[in-house]
């Protein structure tokens, strides 16, 4: 069986487990998963403490490769015509007949 499938098996088997104790409830059951909560923020904060230092040196080193600045738009469509065409918005068509069709020749409807 595939990790994620057993990940997926055991999130259901706790939210079930969860529902059953509110549900019908179960004080021994309400308790003892009460006393496992430290457990779970325990496990969530550890993993946050290995995510966030991860994203800003990722975010770093990203930054830092980029070498000249001045060649980061280059070679991405600007070369190609299409690319200069879709690339850019022209103000004379953006909206322009939908204000005109809503709105009469003085502003008024």
């Amino acid at each position: 069986m595939q990790l994620y499938t057993k990940i997926l098996f055991g999130l259901i088997a706790g939210a079930a487990v969860g529902a059953f104790a509110n549900l019908a409830g179960v004080e021994w059951l309400q308790n003892l998963l009460g006393g496992l909560e430290p457990l779970g923020t325990a496990f969530i904060n550890l993993i946050t403490m290995i995510v966030i230092p991860l994203v800003v040196a990722s975010l770093l080193v990203g930054t830092a490769s980029l070498g000249d600045l001045r060649k980061l738009g280059t070679g991405t469509g600007q070369r190609h015509p299409a690319g200069r065409r879709c690339g850019r918005i022209d103000p004379r068509r953006a909206g322009g007949p939908v204000w005109r069709r809503r709105l009469g020749p003085h502003g008024h409807r």
